[in-house]
């Protein structure tokens, strides 16, 4: 096809593109191509075409054949979602699937125009036009479609609004504020595209507050760094300039409080190092150098595991194991639990030393109201 628009693409090396028109029998001839894999890409009006050939050893030559098929374009304007004028600068991309892939791209004129041509038509293939403005990172997309060959479809996309969500973390019974937590706030369109998280933390009265949210199903994650207990929530955004309020109450806790005593169920003696006391429930772990300890906002939604051990070598341990619930307990069922003696679940984890007694740990917990 004469006056045909033919470019040569090599797929390794320099990857290199050059360009080149058919001349009167169809041909186009290219000069200096590097060996290896490479793509020949031809369209003329709304047809189009793309071979490939492989270039092996110095000053070879081959050719390829390119047949010409027609093909379809797309055409539109990208609009703002506050007053519906067309915007500029805005990326706009034509999205076939996972299995075809971006089959075409553009960048909106001044006046939010696009053009994409040469896209294959009449085969079936379902298309999206997604668009993103750069600035602001807001993204919008079309509803599906398909294309007939030769056809040129107009479809104009509007940006999802923007507005805020804000809310305050609050311990499970809601009685106390959690400052310094951090809180992720992701926004989802029904194409199931997403934006990217936006990171705040909550000030000391446990409030946050995301700026810039995209409009759509909206998830709120929050963690407190310390204790490490979470919380997540979800919510509605819709409409340019929304405000969302999305409250959190972070995961039921507890308190393990209690003293390491002797394997005589006697105090450690006088004058001897303190022993180390690990706790581990859930998104809780802790670590206290002292014969007496006491956890605060213990993660109550998961097993416990409680740990004392000598700082000497060799060593002996005392381990208990046990599992909170709020407000109750698994084992007893009352606010307050009878004393746990954990030398029944000790173990002796090394040889018997004359400068150390077996550990054993008494747990007393509670709930903090």
């Amino acid at each position: 096809m004469a006056g045909a628009e033919v470019r040569v693409e090599e797929a390794e090396g320099l990857r290199r593109a050059l360009d080149g028109v058919a001349d009167a029998e169809g041909i186009a001839r290219f000069r200096g191509v590097s060996a290896g894999p490479i793509v020949v890409l031809a369209r003329k009006d709304l047809v189009a075409g793309r071979g490939s050939v492989l270039g092996a050893g110095e000053g070879f030559r081959v050719d390829a054949m390119v047949t010409l098929a027609q093909t379809a374009e797309v055409k539109g304007v990208v609009r703002q979602p506050s007053d519906g004028t067309g915007l500029g600068g805005v990326n706009v991309l034509v999205d076939a699937g996972s299995w075809k892939g971006i089959l075409g791209a553009a960048t909106t004129d001044a006046e939010g125009r696009f053009l994409i041509e040469g896209l294959p038509g009449g085969d079936g293939t379902v298309y999206r036009i997604r668009a993103e403005d750069p600035r602001t990172l807001r993204g919008g997309s079309s509803p599906v479609f398909v294309l007939l060959a030769g056809e040129v479809k107009e479809i104009d996309v509007t940006l999802r609004g923007i507005g805020s969500v804000t809310g305050v973390l609050r311990t499970f019974d809601g009685t106390r504020a959690l400052a310094g937590a951090e809180v992720d706030v992701s926004s989802h369109s029904e194409d199931g595209s997403g934006s990217p998280d936006l990171r705040i933390s909550t000030g000391e009265d446990g409030r946050y507050r995301a700026e810039g949210v995209p409009e759509g199903t909206i998830v709120v994650r929050a963690r407190v760094p310390l204790s490490g207990l979470s919380a997540r929530a979800t919510g509605r955004l819709s409409g340019e300039g929304e405000t969302l309020t999305v409250d959190l109450a972070a995961s039921a806790t507890g308190r393990v409080r209690g003293e390491v005593l002797a394997s005589s169920g006697e105090p450690l003696p006088a004058g001897s190092l303190a022993p180390e006391v690990r706790l581990e429930a859930g998104a809780t772990l802790e670590t206290r150098l002292s014969v007496a300890y006491d956890f605060v906002e213990v993660d109550a939604t998961a097993p416990l595991l409680l740990q004392a051990s000598e700082r000497v070598e060799p060593f002996h341990g005392g381990l208990l194991r046990g599992a909170r619930r709020s407000w109750s307990d698994r084992r007893c069922g009352r606010p307050l639990c009878p004393v746990w003696n954990a030398a029944r679940a000790g173990r002796q984890t090394g040889p018997r030393s004359p400068r150390s007694l077996p550990a054993r740990a008494r747990s007393r917990r509670s709930l903090v109201r």
